[in-house]
């Protein structure tokens, strides 16, 4: 309503078309502030102006949006998404990741205090003085898990795996052989050296080649 009003106002001004101005200051009929156009010409160019720019804007706002313009911005949007939606996935992995690193560093703590107690490795968490926050396996006492991750305790190594990001981190036991110098592996359940898993593994173990590759799994080690 006030949209239309204000375009009734511009047409009644003789203000419709945007190139329509007046001759000069001098004529302009301005009620309200008597001589003042006569005596200060700038004053009544500069009422003139912001009338006109009002009436513009009263313009553009009642014709709406152009096909063409709303194709524009649909684009924009669609280019900022696909540039976007690939950084956010993987910043989410990697932090998933960090999240099981930390999970599965605290069990291979637990594993090392064991083992200078009883001089063996732990085959299961029962004997380990940590609280995974997980569901321990009825079948596989070696293997605990909640909805996402399952963090497992293997022959010679902890490993913690997000079924989610298809990612890992593996420790191998320091009193142990067949493992890689530094004893860490990033485990990927994706068969391809190109996959976004792969690359994260990549940067995260400054490897330039795979420690190990299977059909549906390559592991990175850290160096």
């Amino acid at each position: 309503m006030q949209k239309g009003n204000q375009l009734k106002s511009c047409y009644k001004k003789g203000l419709s078309s945007p190139n329509t101005r007046p001759s000069s200051p001098r004529s302009v009929s301005m009620r309200g502030i008597g001589a003042a156009h006569t005596l200060y010409p700038a004053f009544a160019a500069r009422r003139v102006g912001m009338t006109e720019r009002v009436c513009r804007v009263a313009r553009i706002a009642n014709h709406g949006f152009t096909l063409i313009e709303l194709l524009v911005v649909v684009l924009i949007i669609g280019i900022l998404a696909a540039v976007a939606l690939p950084q956010y996935n993987k910043a989410v992995m990697k932090s998933r990741y960090a999240a099981l690193k930390t999970l599965t560093k605290s069990i291979a703590d637990a594993q090392e205090i064991y083992y200078l107690a009883n001089g063996v490795y732990a085959t299961s968490f029962d004997g380990l003085a940590i609280e995974t926050n997980g569901t321990p396996n009825a079948t596989n006492t070696n293997q605990t898990y909640d909805r996402v991750n399952v963090c497992t305790i293997g022959t010679n190594y902890t490993q913690c795996y997000s079924y989610t990001i298809k990612m890992g981190y593996r420790i191998y036991w320091t009193n142990t052989t067949n493992a890689p110098q530094s004893r860490r592996l990033c485990v990927t359940g994706v068969g391809n050296e190109n996959a976004l898993q792969s690359q994260i593994c990549k940067q995260e173990t400054k490897a330039t080649s795979p420690f190990a590759q299977a059909e549906m799994e390559v592991d990175w080690a850290y160096q």
